[in-house]
């Protein structure tokens, strides 16, 4: 459910009042305390976004992505990591051009951000794949 809100409001362009997928995450790397039905849930969407955030990224890559940086997103006030063509609040990845440092876009609008090459790009993220996968495996 909340998934298909948060694609609801990219497509749309609204503002996301949280990071859906920083909810998913926090309840992940608790998933000790977490009732056995929610855990599930969890497990669910979070599979999920490890394979959409997999997929995403090895994109980035292949269109000329080259350099990256470990980001604590959670840190940044959430206007100051939205995505500025969509509108979402990023978490685990965002892309920014030093060509215009206050601006990123989500991974999913990497050909939106500047007309810059690529090459130019930074990916931010917050985890590794192997980190996603190492927390996803925690929920089995």
């Amino acid at each position: 459910m909340g998934r298909c809100a948060i694609d609801h409001y990219k497509e749309v362009k609204r503002y996301s009042v949280f990071s859906h997928d920083e909810l998913i995450c926090k309840l992940a790397s608790e998933c000790q305390y977490l009732d056995p039905a929610i855990g599930d849930a969890t497990k669910f969407e979070f599979d999920y976004i490890v394979k959409q955030e997999k997929n995403s990224r090895k994109l980035a890559y292949e269109q000329g992505v080259t350099d990256a940086d470990r980001v604590c997103f959670e840190l940044m006030p959430d206007d100051e990591r939205q995505c500025d063509a969509c509108k979402t609040t990023c978490f685990l990845s965002a892309i920014s051009c030093l060509c215009k440092p206050n601006i990123l876009v989500c991974i999913n609008h990497v050909d939106q951000l500047c007309p810059c090459s690529p090459k130019k790009y930074c990916l931010w993220y917050r985890y590794t794949i192997d980190e996603m996968s190492n927390m996803l495996d925690a929920l089995r």
